[in-house]
């Protein structure tokens, strides 16, 4: 760790989270601000005199505490700026989860710093992280830099890390950073990226190491009520997460209980990992290991940390002085042996409207009769392993591979004890911290289809039981700016996008309108009709199958459009409005209407002679629009041109996947095609599009998996099988975590990480 960092980390709690130095730290957030404010900026100037006692050796750290003020005006760019009554906020992280839930559009950051050992004829380079979405930044007054766009012709450029060439002559001894940020809506802020400010040498060194593919530095720990967040480059649990989604409604955010826990002897740890392909982090030393897991089997919102060694001083004497916030429940137990080894636990809980410190009072009790937590969670999750379906004969990597992907899955799916009953069952997109927990229908399918091969049909009905449960219904109607209405047109029952925390429906609304996407309705249809049949669940079929056709077959038939297709709407990829006819949306929802139809033929419910004559019906609309000449699939039905944004989408594969034998003929030619143009080399898989922005042009993992289930029913399974070696040994250097994305260049992991539908299940189905 250098220098600052650790000046930065042992200052930090002298500001916001001592009690002793600032009684009034059990009162409201503000009070304690106004009280630390002073000391913070003497700390901030502090922290940055010792950095620049390193700048001499080429970088300089600018992360921890930075001044916040929302709204706009340029006077904010100014040096001689009085800031004394600006906020402190935490850089990274999003302004949503540091009071500001409901701030959209401007907001600006400030930060002083001190350096030494200036030449002013020499280059330097500012490395601002990934600011969401757009931004400008300047340096002691003047624009430095600029990334994305403002209104009226916003831009988002939310996933490029900001790099701004500087002089030394702009450099002074003491100097102020500003960065005028814009947010289209959603999170906002500076969530993630690199941070620091170098000279040449520093840069080329810090370019090699990004050009240098490698682990992503979170790992995460969940029982689908507690996450928590680890940092392998910092090795501590940077946060505790009481629920392990984002959002608990479109007004509160998810805000840690607790940050920056780790052991307090200053040795590294030798390795840290997944315990045996659990939900279970470890981290080993030289003499003692240390656990952190929410317990799966106690099913209680408490969040634990075990050591275990064969020294009781050692396990002792591991943690001491932990700092816990207002709401927080924090219980100790006495050291206790069994086998042989010594453990030490500490249970973490907070206070709301349900009974957590009966739960954190249960697990004591538990520790207390059994001091080996840590083997029970072990044979529990083991057990939920042996209990899957899981494919034989594979190799070592690929069964740890698969066993890490079921206990993701298991991970993200909202417990039945969260106090939010509408949210429980809900399967997230990601875990913490990846900026996907939220809990989207079209992941959610996915998940749920791996579920039913799995055999784990709990869980999928939990699934299911939360979607036909939710919150409903906000999108009926919607007149978008040019006066059309884009709503479902009708009652419906599954959202146009995503879910909050509670189970009511989002739609990611930002200044472009909603995102009113159809597809989810047809891959429910679907995954729905795979869990009926492998479940034998006729009970939920004739309580509901009434309620699915009014509510998710008539509206998907009636958004059929003249030509055959699935009318305009925002599609798979969040496009907003007024959106395009998206192959995909067609392709989906002809497979859910067909697989739906043939369930309810098969159980006697109905003639289903209309259902089926409308998949058909969009199917053969496929063949004659998107079809093309040179035989593939296009992405949306207005790209006509190879220079048109998605003419070639590689979520088309899906229609081998989903569609009649028919396409069956032109697989080949699709195929062929598709490599040739979006494939990111001979060992890799494909970005998502022929013409897209940063986002759509790195490697697709969940488009990977996808392709290696069509090669495999195509018979061509050697292909399947590179492909897969490729997204085993990816997975392996990282946790076996599956990423969103791999870069374009050297194949780093981007995006979300892991991703559970597009990731964990995703995986899954090529075995099936």
């Amino acid at each position: 760790m250098k220098q600052s960092e650790q000046w930065a980390k042992r200052l930090k709690p002298l500001c916001y989270n001592n009690k002793k130095l600032f009684p009034e730290a059990s009162q409201s957030p503000g009070v304690l601000q106004k009280k630390a404010f002073s000391l913070m900026k003497k700390i901030i100037t502090l922290i940055f005199v010792v950095a620049s006692i390193i700048f001499a050796q080429n970088t300089q750290q600018i992360t921890g505490k930075w001044l916040f003020h929302p709204g706009d005006n340029v006077i904010f760019a100014d040096k001689n700026l009085s800031d004394n009554d600006w906020s402190p906020i935490q850089v990274p992280g999003h302004w949503e989860n540091q009071g500001y839930s409901n701030l959209d559009g401007f907001a600006w950051y400030r930060l002083h710093f001190s350096v030494a050992n200036i030449k002013p004829g020499q280059t330097y380079y500012l490395l601002a992280g990934k600011i969401d979405d757009a931004d400008e930044t300047y340096l002691n007054g003047k624009m430095v830099g600029k990334t994305g766009k403002f209104p009226p012709e916003a831009d988002s450029k939310w996933d490029v890390q900001r790099v701004y060439k500087i002089s030394g002559s702009q450099l002074e001894k003491t100097n102020v950073l500003a960065i005028r940020v814009f947010d289209m809506g959603g999170p906002g802020g500076i969530p993630g990226g690199q941070f620091a400010l170098l000279n040449e040498k520093a840069y080329k060194n810090y370019l090699k190491e990004e050009n240098t593919p490698k682990p992503y530095k979170y790992l995460v720990t969940a029982n689908g009520l507690f996450a928590a967040v680890y940092d392998l480059t910092t090795h501590q649990i940077e946060n505790v997460f009481p629920h392990i989604f984002q959002m608990i409604d479109d007004k509160v955010p998810v805000e840690p209980i607790l940050s920056n826990l780790k052991p307090i002897p200053g040795v590294l740890p030798q390795k840290v990992e997944y315990y045996q392909n659990t939900h279970i982090l470890r981290e080993k030393y030289p003499k003692h290991e240390v656990f952190y897991f929410s317990p799966f089997t106690l099913d209680v919102p408490v969040f634990v940390v075990a050591i275990k060694s064969s020294s009781a001083e050692l396990v002792k004497n591991t943690f001491v002085g932990l700092e816990t916030k207002k709401q927080t429940v924090l219980k100790d137990s006495a050291v206790n042996s069994t086998g042989g080894q010594w453990f030490k636990y500490y249970v973490l809980s907070y206070k709301d409207s349900g009974n957590n410190e009966a739960a954190v009072a249960k697990v004591m009790h538990t520790i207390a009769e059994n001091p080996d937590l840590v083997s029970s969670e072990v044979n529990w999750m083991k057990n939920v392993f042996k209990a899957a379906h899981l494919p034989k004969n594979v190799s070592v990597k690929e069964q740890a591979l698969l066993e890490q992907s079921v206990a993701v899955l298991k991970m993200a799916q909202v417990s039945q004890q969260e106090i939010y009953e509408k949210g429980r069952g809900q399967i997230v997109a990601s875990l913490p911290p990846g900026i996907w927990n939220i809990s989207w229908l079209r992941d959610g399918c996915y998940s749920l289809s791996a579920l039913v091969k799995l055999g784990m049909y709990k869980e999928a009905k939990a699934y299911i039981n939360f979607l036909l449960g939710a919150d409903v219904g906000y999108y009926k109607s919607f007149v978008h700016t040019d006066k059309k209405d884009y709503g479902v047109g009708q009652d419906y029952l599954l959202s146009v996008c995503r879910y909050f925390g509670n189970g009511k429906e989002e739609s990611d609304f930002n200044q472009d309108g909603p995102n009113i996407e159809l597809d989810g309705f047809g891959l429910f249809l679907n995954s729905f009709s795979e869990y009926v049949r492998a479940a034998k669940d006729d009970i939920m079929l004739k309580e509901q199958y009434q309620r699915i056709l009014d509510k998710v077959v008539r509206p998907l038939i009636t958004s059929i459009a003249p030509n055959g297709l699935v009318r305009a709407e925002s599609g798979p990829w969040e496009r907003h409005l007024p959106g395009k006819q998206i192959a995909y949306t067609s392709i989906t929802a002809a497979k859910g209407l067909a697989e739906y139809a043939r369930l309810l033929d098969e159980n006697k419910l109905m003639n289903p002679v209309e259902i089926y004559n409308a998949s058909k019906q969009i199917s053969s609309a496929i063949q004659q629009h998107l079809v093309t000449k040179a035989g593939f699939i296009k992405g949306t039905n207005e790209a006509v041109n190879e220079s048109d944004h998605e003419l070639l989408d590689a979520a088309t594969y899906e229609a081998f996947l989903f569609l009649p034998s028919s396409f069956s003929g032109i697989f080949q030619s699709h195929h062929d095609y598709y490599m040739k143009n979006l494939r990111l080399g001979p060992k890799r898989g494909v970005k998502r599009v022929n013409k897209g922005d940063f986002y759509d042009s790195q490697e697709w993992v969940f488009l990977d998996c996808r392709i290696i289930s069509a090669l495999i029913k195509y018979g061509k399974r050697d292909e399947a099988t590179a492909l897969r070696k490729w997204v085993v040994a990816q997975s392996a250097k990282n946790s076996n975590l599956i990423a969103e994305l791999y870069y374009e260049g050297n194949a780093r992991y981007e995006g979300a990480v892991p991703m559970v539908g597009f990731g964990a299940g995703a995986f899954i189905l090529t075995y099936f």
